[in-house]
């Protein structure tokens, strides 16, 4: 899904994080190990973001670490987004930070090898095809330099390696894809999707939008590290277009995994008012995509390179283990959504963890209700330093978890893949649980695969224990027909009646909406303690301007007759009430 992150006049101002962090170190007189290179970029054009965002993905890569460090910086850090010079304060620790001119990383990725020579290219003109341009720098080591900017950036002496103004002065995206594809596709890993600025904001389809934005390039560091077949064609998932006929052959025709992880974010086709495409597994008949949304996630390159974790994560103790069930009582779980957005893990919930450390963390550990974060777990491998941050602040208070988002490893619509690409996907939902220490996971559905999803998704789990899968009815609120009978909060599936599906219970705003999604914290508290056995959750998200604040107006409104429990405890509770039916 797509959440911006939000600006927060209580985060640090630019000059006090950068003094901190270059007096940090030497004020405690630690020994340095090698220092950061702090990059500022405000006030640059997205030319000039691209080319810097190139240089630091080329330097990023293993095969060419050595080139910083000779210089005894030990990686590129650009100050992009509105979070990133707080994590990186949070998370560097006593290493040093040197805060350097970005030309001068552009003369060394040229002077050392790195950058081999640079792509001519005209961006107005050819802005549809720069995520193409990207792709194309990450396979030269090639530095982008727009025609309108030569002189700007000092290219005599240096090689001339592709003139797009010339070779692909008339490409539209699809000819610009096509010609990467048919060249490159098996040098890449996997694809990226990124909007050039198109606006597709409209209510309804649009297949010709225009183009009145800017491409969201803070993450052209990771597409260059890592290799990643960058596009955008608004059409790619529109059956019966030239467009969508080059994306068949593409999925069909490449050395990615499978199911095939899509980073960025695909918001090319609106549906009243929900992005269709935005999960990808329904982009193609082989239904083997699936979103890693992280569209603007900046500094990816750096974070990757930072102390990879090799070992499982560990989550507090359960708070209610060996809860007995009463059915005198209301259980409940209260989930924090989004997640599975990168952008939304270092921005948007960087304010609200801090205010609930401060809260329930140190001496009050233990004594909050507990509370669920669902989190991408491919954040473990893309942000290792930042996923330590969050499994210590959890540690912390005592009373916070992690789960898996929608739906699991990737946000897609698993039942709904074909057989091989599901048989993959359910085998790292296992590696994912056991390497974040948990065991459920907020799931999506295509609104038509519901019914065909108990057996042929999540019966085929429970056979490495109980599993629980939080249901929510999105993009779209259309009702799950048949899936749960009256009443009913949760279904139990398996072979092994270990498997725990949880009616869909979003809470995405307080305005007291008729809606049930829209109520206020009291409508909710009236209704959680009017029922008696029910064991439910509240899974909250931030597109009604929902914050976790909602949650503590909602619990100081509860008598003791709703017990709030974690995603361990729920799944427990559930199967104690099903074995008592």
């Amino acid at each position: 899904m797509c959440v911006t992150s939000p600006k927060n006049p209580n985060m640090m101002s630019y000059a006090s994080v950068v003094a901190l962090l270059v007096s940090l170190p030497f004020a405690l007189g630690l020994t340095l190990p090698n220092t950061v290179w702090l990059a500022n970029l405000d006030g640059r054009t997205t030319q000039n973001f691209i080319q810097f965002q190139v240089c630091a993905g080329l330097l990023g890569r293993a095969e060419n670490e050595q080139v910083l460090q000779d210089l005894g910086f030990d990686g590129v850090y650009l100050d992009g987004g509105d979070f990133a010079l707080t994590w990186l304060a949070l998370t560097q620790g006593s290493a040093p930070v040197k805060q350097e001119e970005p030309d001068d990383l552009l003369d060394i990725c040229f002077s050392s090898g790195v950058a081999k020579g640079y792509i001519l290219y005209d961006y107005e003109a050819q802005k549809p095809i720069v995520p193409n341009i990207i792709t194309l720098a990450a396979m030269l080591d090639a530095i982008p330099v727009d025609i309108s900017d030569a002189t700007a950036l000092n290219v005599d002496g240096k090689e001339m390696l592709f003139d797009a103004t010339v070779s692909w002065k008339s490409f539209e995206a699809i000819e610009a894809t096509d010609y990467m594809f048919r060249h490159y596709v098996n040098e890449t890993t996997s694809m990226y999707k990124m909007n050039p600025g198109y606006a597709t904001n409209s209510f309804m389809p649009d297949l010709h939008p225009e183009l009145t934005g800017e491409p969201n390039v803070n993450a052209v560091d990771f597409i260059v590290k890592n290799k990643l077949f960058s596009f955008f064609m608004v059409k790619n998932c529109v059956p019966l277009t030239k467009e969508h006929a080059l994306m068949e052959e593409m999925v069909n025709n490449n050395p990615w995994p499978s199911p095939i992880p899509v980073y960025g974010y695909d918001d090319s086709i609106q549906f009243f008012g929900g992005q269709a495409y935005e999960a990808e597994t329904n982009c193609v008949a082989e239904h083997n995509l699936g979103q890693i949304a992280s569209s603007g996630t900046a500094n990816l390159a750096w974070h990757g390179n930072r102390n990879p974790l090799t070992e499982n994560m560990k989550q507090p103790e359960n708070l209610h283990d060996g809860l007995e069930y009463d059915p005198e009582k209301n259980y409940v779980t209260f989930v924090v959504g989004d997640g599975d957005n990168l952008n939304v893990l270092v921005g948007r919930n960087l304010p609200w963890i801090l205010a609930r450390q401060k809260k329930c963390g140190g001496s009050k550990r233990g004594k909050c209700y507990p509370l669920l974060w669902t989190f991408s777990a491919r954040a473990l491998d893309l942000l290792p330093d930042l996923s330590r941050y969050f499994y210590d602040f959890a540690a912390n208070t005592g009373s916070d978890y992690f789960m898996l988002p929608p739906s699991g490893d990737l946000y897609s619509y698993p039942s709904t893949m074909n057989d091989e690409s599901k048989e993959a996907y359910i085998e790292t939902m296992e590696a994912d649980w056991e390497r974040m220490g948990g065991s459920t996971s907020v799931h999506w559905e295509w609104f038509y695969s519901w019914l065909s999803s108990i057996d042929n998704y999540f019966s085929l789990f429970g056979g490495k224990g109980a599993r629980g899968f939080f249901l929510t009815t999105v993009p779209y609120m259309f009702p799950m027909p048949a899936f749960f009978k009256r009443g009913e909060d949760f279904k139990v599936v398996g072979d092994a009646e270990n498997v725990v599906l949880f009616r869909s219970n979003e809470w995405r705003g307080t305005q007291g909406h008729p809606h049930e999604n829209k109520w206020t914290p009291e409508q909710l508290a009236e209704k959680l303690m009017g029922e008696k056995g029910a064991v439910t959750h509240l899974y909250l998200t931030s597109d009604g301007n929902n914050a976790p604040d909602a949650f503590d107006q909602l619990f100081d409104l509860l008598d003791d007759s709703v017990v709030v429990v974690n995603d361990e405890a729920l799944v427990n509770l559930a199967l104690q009430k099903h074995a008592l039916q």
